[in-house]
């Protein structure tokens, strides 16, 4: 653990016990993580682990949690994107497991709500920065958790014209993506016309969602 993390660590301790939910596939996985947290937070309450993004999301909901770790390829078959971005509209910001994530999830995943990214392969002691930099409200990045890889944008965006881009064509309605962004679904509505005259302009028509969604992924956006 950092020495700038620690103080986190202690400060949620003396709080309350901090609430996890861990979706992973793996059960051995799952073990050592338990196991990690329980000895950087003795007094940590893991309200769910297992392979189940919807358990673990009702849990979350019903129960109340304090940060999720999530595999990002989930074993129940469930769009992890949605996942995050339901956790972080229950305020639940999430550390990302991952082995193979490329430049296009980190963006993607970034404006769902993912705090932390932890390569599987990494040392066990980075999933404990990772968490003790989420819960104080930072965001964590491994040395070497991701194969980069540089996609030129067909179109300049905003950077609020990017996050309802890919929470849309993520799957997304215009409401949902005007309650996970905290403003009026008009303004959502603003944001993706001006998205469509961006990539009009550009000469790639993007009329609808389908289509929305194929300039995201093009752009390297969206996975």
């Amino acid at each position: 653990m950092t020495a700038d993390a620690a103080p986190a660590t202690r400060r949620a301790s003396k709080a309350r016990p901090v609430r996890f939910v861990i979706v992973e596939r793996h059960p051995l996985v799952v073990e050592a993580l338990v196991s990690r947290i329980r000895l950087v937070l003795p007094d940590a309450v893991i309200a769910y682990a297992g392979s189940s993004s919807r358990e673990a999301v009702q849990c979350a909901a019903e129960q109340g949690c304090d940060c999720a770790i999530v595999d990002l390829e989930a074993a129940d078959g469930s769009v992890v994107l949605d996942t995050v971005s339901t956790l972080a509209m229950l305020g639940v910001p999430t550390v990302a497991l991952t082995e193979r994530a490329s430049s296009e999830h980190l963006e993607s995943y970034r404006v769902a709500g993912v705090r932390g990214y932890v390569d599987k392969r990494a040392d066990a002691s980075n999933v404990c920065e990772a968490i003790t930099a989420v819960l104080d409200g930072r965001t964590w990045l491994a040395s070497e958790p991701v194969t980069m890889r540089l996609t030129r944008p067909t179109v300049m965006l905003s950077d609020q014209e990017r996050r309802a881009l890919v929470l849309y064509a993520s799957g997304m309605t215009q409401a949902m993506v005007a309650r996970r962004m905290g403003i009026a679904s008009s303004t959502v509505k603003h944001y993706l016309d001006r998205v469509r005259e961006k990539f009009q302009a550009a000469g790639l028509p993007a009329r609808t969602k389908l289509e929305l969604h194929t300039r995201a992924r093009a752009d390297g956006l969206i996975a």
